[in-house]
């Protein structure tokens, strides 16, 4: 599952939009336990969950440009990999063992916190900067696609 999760960040990395705000995804287990909350109202799409791979990239790419109201927080992404919420608010409980990198903003850390979750699979992110990466357990990997997970 945490390839599939490296395979779609590495295809956003490469066909971003122009005006990418960068991106941030939970691969969950649970999700009765996750603290998350809607940023938005209403559906960005209505027919959710959404389960084929290419319109879950399709539709990333498409709220991750800066001027969609639907590109701030963590979408959701279900241990069967299916894209269940878009727009999160992913409020995450500091880990205070974690290896913090100070290079980096408030959804890296999120991301980096929010994977140490009982329910938290992997957390993925692609930046503004185009880094994309993988935390599991504390665990911050590069996904540049030169070496498997």
């Amino acid at each position: 599952m945490i390839d599939r999760l490296a395979h779609l960040l590495l295809q956003i990395k490469t066909h971003r939009p122009k005006k990418f705000s960068g991106l941030g995804v939970v691969l969950y287990e649970n999700l009765e336990h996750l603290p998350v909350s809607p940023l938005r109202e209403g559906e960005y799409f209505t027919d959710m969950p959404i389960k084929n791979f290419d319109l879950i990239f399709q539709y990333l790419v498409e709220i991750s440009s800066a001027d969609n109201i639907w590109h701030d927080g963590f979408h959701l992404i279900s241990s069967d990999f299916h894209l269940t919420h878009f727009s999160q608010y992913f409020s995450t409980p500091i880990v205070d063992s974690a290896t913090i990198d100070f290079a980096y903003g408030s959804r890296h850390r999120t991301a980096l916190y929010g994977s140490y979750l009982k329910d938290v699979l992997a957390c993925g992110v692609v930046s503004s900067d185009f880094n994309a990466v993988i935390f599991h357990k504390g665990y911050k990997q590069i996904i540049d696609g030169s070496r498997p997970l």
